[in-house]
């Protein structure tokens, strides 16, 4: 008979972190296999992957928080400290220009997909389709770390890098400080090429 308590574990929030990164050529297959499963699959996807916010808050945004330029996420949760927005990059405007015509009524562009199931029947056969079946770390998170990753290697800071992402502290930020270079964040869309294919 136990008469302590078990020894308790600790997992670091690192350590629970999704790391994949969506290279290009991937990015280009999920996204036609998602359109085929449903256009609005594959314009959350690219959403996601051109903002890098957190799902929760794609699929909460209404329509006063986005234009076809900008969107801005409020502040709602502990890891969301205060309000940001950001500028859209060609890929996550065309999703909402895509999502305005088709679902104007709905409260938000992306409101249909609050239930994360949803969206997993479909991302789980695409994901299946391109070959990653086994990939477990090709999750919606993915496409956070891919942005950040991306506008790091571009060269933005991590000041900025917090600011774009969100993020209440410094701390989530360490993985990407070896691609750190000091920029500026109001001309992300122009400076950090991040929607172009490369070479």
């Amino acid at each position: 008979l136990r008469t302590t308590p078990p020894p308790k574990v600790n997992i670091t929030r690192h350590a629970r972190q999704r790391e994949y990164e969506i290279l290009p050529e991937v990015e280009d297959a999920f996204a036609a296999e998602l359109a085929k499963r449903g256009v609005k699959f594959a314009h959350l996807f690219k959403f996601l992957l051109y903002t890098g916010a957190r799902y929760g808050e794609v699929t909460r945004l209404d329509w006063t928080s986005v234009s076809n330029s900008q969107v801005t996420f409020l502040a709602s949760t502990v890891k969301t400290a205060k309000a940001r927005t950001l500028p859209l990059f060609p890929p996550a405007a065309e999703a909402i220009a895509f999502m305005r015509e088709a679902y104007s009524t709905q409260p938000g562009p992306f409101t249909w997909a609050q239930d994360h199931h949803y969206f997993y029947r479909r991302w789980n056969p695409a994901k299946k389709a391109i070959g990653l079946r086994h990939e477990k770390d090709f999750v919606p998170h993915a496409c956070r770390h891919t942005c950040i990753t991306r506008l790091a290697r571009e060269g933005m800071s991590t000041m900025r890098l917090q600011q774009w992402g969100g993020w209440a502290s410094l701390t989530m930020l360490q993985r990407y400080s070896h691609l750190e270079a000091s920029r500026d964040l109001s001309d992300a869309t122009q400076r950090y090429a991040i929607d172009k294919p490369t070479a």
